[in-house]
């Protein structure tokens, strides 16, 4: 089977022959995922969840997919359900931590989105998206030490970051501490002097005006 429609002939073909074919169902389901038809695939994922004879771990996969194609169909709480299910299967899974906290970020539940960010960083304190998200959460609640204090840990992973010496000032001009500011903005310049941070940081630059010389 060299394409998608024929790989889901042959799949199809083979839960009819046995229907429980875990690994044709899994297939099945993200082969269907890939076509957009996210009814099907969960359909077809539900199916693997429940002809599962391999370990944990692999169910847990199948219940992060699940709640992917879930929340692809706008079903949010199935979605969460799914990824819940997944974390019961397989606490170490980074995905379905992030996946939930993406999720309660974007309906308003910043409360649940910063508790299941700080989960996911007990599993992954190396992985500099964990703290860029924290840092997002705090400045929706403009708690700007809270939300300065994620950046300068992003920034210890990556020092040659524009957008985090971009967003720490951001935190430094709204706690009124313009010559940080200024020194991150000029920071952002220097690693990015063409680029989009490099560009934006120019223009608060320039806002800011000159800056002021000893008294």
């Amino acid at each position: 089977a060299t394409n998608t429609a024929e790989r889901i002939e042959a799949y199809e073909a083979a839960v009819l022959a046995d229907p429980d074919c875990e690994i044709a169902h899994f297939q099945l389901g993200k082969l269907y995922k890939i076509q957009r038809d996210y009814a099907a695939a969960v359909g077809s994922l539900e199916r693997a969840m429940a002809t599962a004879t391999t370990g944990n771990g692999t169910r847990a996969e199948y219940a992060v997919e699940l709640g992917i194609c879930a929340a692809l169909l706008g079903e949010q709480d199935r979605a969460l359900r799914s990824w819940l299910d997944a974390i019961g299967l397989d606490p170490t899974l980074l995905r379905p931590y992030m996946n939930i906290a993406h999720t309660y970020e974007e309906t308003g539940d910043l409360q649940q989105a910063e508790l299941f960010f700080r989960k996911a960083l007990l599993l992954a304190p190396n992985d500099s998206r964990l703290y860029y998200n924290l840092a997002r959460i705090y400045a929706r609640r403009n708690e700007w030490h809270k939300a300065l204090a994620q950046y300068q840990l992003q920034l210890i992973m990556d020092q040659n970051d524009p957008w985090c010496h971009s967003n720490i000032a951001t935190c430094y001009l709204q706690l009124d501490d313009e010559p940080q500011a200024r020194r991150h903005l000029e920071q952002t310049v220097a690693l990015d002097p063409e680029g989009e941070a490099g560009q934006y940081a120019q223009l608060i630059l320039s806002g800011l005006g000159e800056e002021p010389g000893p008294a």
